[in-house]
């Protein structure tokens, strides 16, 4: 489901100063749910699954996972890009070279294959970039564009403040940055809808709500359901 690459990439945007934080998340369809999403983020790693559940497995049985581990600052080191679904099985694995100024792309799946980049850095991959994204002072400026590496090339991804609004988790009313992210049409997984809405708390940097919408089906949401800290 495409929308679920764009839930799945989106989300990776916070990184605890202590410790790590798992996010739990649904998908939905008007009142169907299609699926869910859990994203745990530590230091230097961050990593998210993402899958079709019930009516979702139907339709589209799908899951992908992403890991991607990053240097002090939160740049890329390396990321695995796993996915299947009903008529293919595909494994990348990515390797950021900041020195040469070099992406290494290693094809695992579904046929061996190597590459190698000339890329301008510095370069965030999709997930790292969000991440990175949450600790943005969308006070003293409303508009950032962020680099990344997608299929070979350098990309953007665009993030405008809107501004507050309230929002709920839990069934309590919270405070919310409202996010418009644009993003590239290109993706290291499929082709997915490119402007995506996110209610992230102002607080705690995470995303509570997150619209995305695909052209016949409407409007797709994800809910965050759960937080943890580990």
């Amino acid at each position: 489901m495409i929308f679920f690459l764009t839930f799945f990439i989106i989300l990776l945007w916070f990184r605890p100063s202590l410790g790590g934080i798992l996010l739990h998340y649904e998908i939905f369809y008007g009142p169907l749910k299609l699926g869910e999403s859990k994203i745990s983020i530590a230091e230097r790693e961050y990593k998210a699954i993402a899958y079709t559940t019930g009516i979702g497995n139907i339709i589209y049985p799908y899951h992908a996972e992403w890991i991607t581990s990053v240097d002090e600052r939160g740049y890329p080191l390396t990321a695995v890009i796993y996915s299947k679904d009903r008529f293919k099985e595909r494994r990348k694995i990515l390797y950021f070279d900041s020195k040469n100024q070099k992406v290494i792309l290693e094809k695992i799946l579904p046929k061996y294959k190597k590459k190698v980049f000339q890329i301008y850095f510095p370069v965030f991959d999709e997930l790292s970039s969000f991440v990175y994204s949450w600790k943005l002072n969308y006070f003293s400026q409303k508009k950032y564009n962020l680099p990344l590496y997608i299929d070979g090339e350098k990309h953007f991804v665009s993030i405008d403040y809107i501004g507050i609004l309230n929002c709920k988790y839990n069934d309590q009313e919270m405070t919310c940055f409202n996010l418009m992210v644009e993003l590239p049409e290109k993706s290291e997984l499929l082709k997915r809808s490119r402007k995506v809405q996110v209610y992230l708390l102002d607080k705690e940097k995470i995303p509570v709500e997150i619209t995305g919408s695909l052209p016949l089906f409407g409007n797709l949401k994800a809910y965050l359901k759960e937080v943890k800290t580990f």
